[in-house]
């Protein structure tokens, strides 16, 4: 649950998971996220190239506190897609569908 609100979660645990994550998905329901968990926290950047849908992403530390948003990531059409960079370490990103986290 985030906010309270729960979702039904997708988990995105291999590396090949989190590469394909929600690239060229049309539609994610409102009670619906994908959950990236990495082996180790870190510094992940995210990109929208062949994403489809608008979506809030949300890292999250070790603790399960969230460090950093960014609300209304746009789909990214381009062969150079701007990447999304947090300012702080994590070892969880939850995408959602934009409009959720305002």
């Amino acid at each position: 649950c985030f906010q309270n609100k729960c979702f039904s979660l997708e988990i995105a645990d291999t590396a090949k998971k989190r590469a394909q994550g929600l690239m060229f998905r049309k539609e994610l329901g409102e009670d619906q996220a994908m959950l990236f968990v990495f082996p180790r926290q870190g510094v992940y950047n995210f990109w929208m190239k062949n994403t489809i849908i608008p979506l809030d992403i949300i890292w999250i530390d070790k603790n399960k506190k969230v460090v950093f948003i960014k609300n209304n990531a746009l789909p990214c059409k381009s062969d150079s897609c701007e990447s999304i960079k947090p300012r702080a370490l994590s070892k969880y990103v939850l995408e959602i569908v934009f409009d959720y986290v305002h």
